[in-house]
Formats: structure tokens, sequence, C-alpha cells
């Protein structure tokens, strides 16, 4: 019985004599992620109409915001191709609308649930084929286009020694290592941090971009109409300390730098280096904010049928 008690006290008092300084750094994702943004589908849609201006119909198309970027409402646009305006009583108007209000991002409570975004619709009413179709029916093609404004942020660590080439481990942190990433739920993704010593004063790090969904890149507010601003985005990164630099990124002011860069086959690697000028070791959370218009097409058929004559 003695004995066990001497052995529970030096269990305790190996306890009591751990480094109590050690800072502990909360790296509980901040986001609910995914690689989905908009989703979209038509509503309702009726699969065949008549002809002779007797028969109105609607296109409803549905959208959801799976991700967790909100968007302006003037900054998406749904459009409708594939038939002929004129022919489906629209002669003066574009088949292409915004929805009334923002499409709000879901987002990530304090307690870890995760609150949904509204769905919101957009309604192409009242179309009608004005004239009379060749034979008993004609099968048209609908295409539907939602270009946006998209946006994903990304949260990472840096580890910044007092004393970067020092041989001596440090107890807070490591720099030769993969960093965690957390991403906002979005079609674009950062992935693979890797941190690294670039010289007595100097860090190094490289992230690489990662088209992760299936829609098509532009640079944004492009409207994701002209092919020279395909597969474009736009990178800002933020150590929140002086002295950041990064390939194909400019200076801002204060600790940011920006700049639009093309994904070759969906990817690009960025590589920075963060000057260290302080006197003690510590993790230093850095942002990535990546922004694009991003475009989807969904398609369907609608046929006209002959009415009575």
């Amino acid at each position: 019985m003695k004995r066990l008690i001497v052995i529970a006290l030096f269990c305790l008092l190996l306890v009591a004599c751990k480094d109590t300084n050690t800072p502990v750094i909360d790296k509980a994702d901040p986001f609910i992620g995914g690689t989905e943004g908009i989703s979209f589908d038509f509503l309702n849609l009726r699969s065949s109409v008549f002809d002779g201006n007797n028969d109105p119909f609607d296109i409803v198309v549905k959208l959801e915001n799976k991700g967790e970027f909100t968007i302006p409402r003037q900054n998406i646009r749904v459009s409708v191709s594939g038939i002929n305006p004129a022919e489906f009583g629209k002669v003066d108007e574009a088949l292409a609308l915004s929805p009334e209000d923002d499409i709000l991002g879901a987002r990530k409570d304090t307690q870890g649930n995760m609150l949904k975004s509204p769905p919101a619709t957009v309604e192409f009413a009242s179309l009608s084929y004005l004239g009379k179709v060749v034979g008993a029916s004609q099968k048209f093609p609908l295409k539907v286009d939602v270009c946006h404004l998209y946006g994903t942020t990304a949260v990472s660590y840096l580890c910044l020694l007092s004393d970067v080439l020092s041989t001596k481990e440090s107890t807070v942190c490591k720099i030769q290592e993969t960093k965690k990433v957390s991403n906002s739920g979005a079609p674009v993704q950062v992935q693979n941090v890797q941190e690294f010593e670039r010289g007595k004063d100097k860090i190094g790090f490289t992230f690489d971009i990662k088209q992760a969904g299936t829609g098509a890149l532009y640079e944004q507010n492009t409207k994701c109409v002209n092919e020279r601003f395909k597969n474009k985005v736009l990178v800002k990164v933020d150590t929140k300390i002086p002295g950041l630099t990064c390939t194909s990124l400019g200076h801002k002011q204060g600790t940011e730098v920006e700049g639009n860069v093309v994904l070759i086959d969906g990817t690009k690697t960025i590589s920075c280096t963060q000057q260290v000028n302080q006197r003690t070791d510590f993790e230093q959370p850095i942002t990535i904010t990546l922004l694009y218009d991003y475009n989807m097409q969904k398609r369907a058929d609608i046929t006209v049928k002959a009415s009575e004559r």
C-alpha cells in the first residue's frame, strides 16, 4: 500500500513540474469547409408547352449557397440561352436577371453549429411561344448560366523564432514542416502550406491554390464572358507582420500583398518570404484570401407542341 502511495505522489510531482509557460494555441477549424459554392437547378420546369401564344410558362431557377461567401445581388447574374427571346414573347428583354436580395453565405456559429443560407429564386416569367411549330412538336434546348463573384478565406499558422537558424528545438513551434490550413467552403482552396528557413532573419513559406469545383474560373468582376480573363484568381496574403513579399503578388500598405495569378491545369503555387525581427518565439496566424468570378451551366429541353388548329 505504501509503495502505491509513493508512486502516485511521484506521478503528481511530474505533472506539477511540466512547463506551464508553453502557450496552447486553439486551432479548431473556424469554417464549415467543403468545395461547393452556389448550386442551382430548374424549379418545376415544364417539359412541354403549346404553341400559338396560348400557353404561357415560367422558367424559375433556384439558387442555394453551399459555401461561406456572401454574394452581393449585383455580383450574380442568371442568364437563359438556347431559345430566341423574340419567339417566346421577350422581344425587348434579355433573358438575364439578378436575384432580388444578396445571397448569404453559410456560416458556423460559436457553438460549432452550421447556419445554412436561405435559398433564392430568379424567375423568367410569362414566356409563350408566339408562332406555330412545323409538324407535331419541336424541341428547344435551354441553357442556364450562373456567373457570380465568389471568395475563399484560408487561415494557417507560421512559426516565428527569435533565432531562425538555431539548432536548439523550440518548445513553442517548428519551422520546417507542413502547416495546418483551414478553408472556408468554396470551389477554390488553399492547400499544402509549407514553411522553411530562408536565412538568419527570414522564413519562407509556400502554398498551392487549387480549383476543386467543376465550374469555370474568371478574374473577379469580369462577368465570365472573356476568355482572356479565364483561370485568373486574385490572391491576398496577410501575415500582420511587416516585411512580407510573395512571387507574383505586389505590395500593399501595411502587412498585406496581393495580385492576380493564372491557374495552370487548375493549380498555382505561391512562394513567400517573411522578415523575422522579434525577440521571442510564437506562432503567427496568417490569412490568405482568394477572389474570383465563377461560372456554372445547366441544360434542359423544352418541347413546344402544336395546339389544335
